[in-house]
């Protein structure tokens, strides 16, 4: 293994080379016994994707120096990659700078986590040490290295980095109890959901909607309608960390989401289908959670289909078309909801998530005019509506319906929440009565 100095005698040699100069750089460096940097593989050209580049920083957590921790789980390890994930992220959007050349030249990152909490590839933990996997922009005038600006990043800059994010005197261990905290009640929250046959949890007090359209941070409080559940389907759950917690319980079964435009339909649905993963503390979501199988299902027009068998949504096509293993380059939106209904059921989904703005409408239902003109000998599609029920009863597989026109689901649906000004009610009782009939419970 090299050292440091030697990182800067190549350095050296290599100044104002053409940019593939930079392959002589691969190897393992010794930063005086602080840290080691792996250059395992460098882009040949400054405006390649970050990605193309393959760089490690390895710390031995032996070293007093290094950030002190206890793991007892695999749920524990996953959050702590996590926390120091995003400490190394922080740390490299306050330190490096870009700016300093061409293409990518000047920047040192690593992948930007999100709002969830999942095991990273960013940040590994083995048993005597920390890796971390991340990006540097070796800098270059035109295609010429900048041996100059490449030593101000590797000897100042990423040293840094490592001190900010790994180092025991910087870490937050307040912040990475609470971190794992969060983690571990949302996993033990998920388990509770099969004890007691729900499909999904969104606690009281949570804060749904997100910053805006492009961003997955929360609406400022302040300006949030706190979620609020409705008595008749509010439940109450034990965790380990945060005790009591209530909220609204979606049981199993056909769930219909209803309500005007911009009374937050979609933004329930959007918080159930996150639910799937475990939220950091601060994301307004820790508490809500949804069976992890659970698919967004919808149309896709367009979409390659290759040997999915559709037939029980899509039968009879023209030319005697076979849908037992139907295929398409350019599938339509019917063909395409059906087969990621198919293809959800193929990998073992328990829930199917779907919202009528992203659906087929003639995949969903069809209208007794309709039927009076096109025969249903001359329709290939079944509508869903008709098979809802069949694949609870029959493969256990529950679904969540956002719908605020589509009032013939009111009969197939076990539970009916309407939500209104943001705040949901269940509606259960009047809209069966509606629908002129109730609908039959799973035996």
């Amino acid at each position: 293994m090299l050292d440091s100095n030697d990182l800067k005698m190549k350095l050296e040699s290599i100044r104002g080379r053409d940019y593939i100069g930079l392959q002589s750089l691969i190897g393992y460096y010794n930063y005086n016994g602080k840290f080691t940097l792996n250059i395992h593989r460098v882009p040949k050209d400054p405006y390649a994707p970050p990605h193309t580049g393959i760089y490690r920083i390895l710390v031995d957590t032996k070293k007093k120096h290094i950030i002190n921790y206890n793991i007892y789980s695999k749920d524990q390890k996953i959050a702590i990659s996590d926390f120091l994930a995003r400490n190394f992220s922080i740390a490299s959007r306050k330190i490096s700078r870009t700016g300093r050349g061409t293409g990518f030249s000047g920047i040192i990152s690593i992948h930007c986590p999100g709002q969830a909490i999942i095991q990273r590839s960013s940040v590994i933990i083995h048993d005597n040490s920390i890796e971390v996997r991340f990006f540097i922009g070796l800098p270059a005038n035109g295609r010429k290295i900048n041996s100059q600006i490449a030593q101000e990043m590797l000897f100042k800059e990423l040293p840094k980095i490592v001190e900010l994010s790994l180092y025991h005197e910087n870490i937050n261990y307040k912040g990475l109890k609470n971190h794992i905290n969060v983690f571990e009640d949302s996993i033990f929250l998920r388990k509770k959901l099969v004890e007691i046959g729900l499909i999904s949890f969104i606690a009281n007090g949570a804060i749904l909607p997100r910053k805006n359209s492009l961003s997955d941070k929360p609406m400022p409080k302040i300006e949030s309608v706190l979620f609020s559940s409705p008595k008749s389907m509010e439940v109450e759950i034990t965790l380990p960390h945060a005790g009591k917690v209530k909220g609204m319980g979606i049981p199993k079964g056909i769930t219909l989401i209803t309500g005007g435009g911009y009374h937050g339909k979609s933004t329930l649905m959007e918080a159930i289908e996150m639910g799937i993963y475990n939220h950091i503390n601060g994301d307004g979501r820790e508490q809500c959670v949804t069976n992890m199988s659970a698919v967004k299902v919808r149309a896709y027009s367009g979409r390659y289909i290759t040997g999915t068998d559709i037939s029980p949504f899509i039968n009879n096509l023209p030319f005697g078309k076979k849908t037992t293993s139907f295929s398409s380059e350019n599938a339509s939106g019917s063909t395409s909801q059906a087969a990621t209904i198919m293809e959800a059921i193929e990998v073992g989904a328990d829930v199917l998530l779907m919202d009528e703005d992203t659906c087929a409408t003639n995949f969903m239902v069809r209208d007794k005019k309709m039927k009076k003109l096109i025969k249903r000998n001359e329709e290939p599609i079944t509508p869903f509506i008709e098979l809802v029920r069949d694949l609870y009863h029959g493969k256990n597989i529950s679904t969540i319906i956002v719908l605020g026109s589509l009032g013939k689901y009111f009969g197939v649906s076990d539970k009916i929440i309407r939500m209104k000004n943001f705040k949901p009610n269940d509606v259960t009782k009047q809209a069966h009565k509606i629908s002129g009939k109730i609908p039959t419970k799973k035996i």
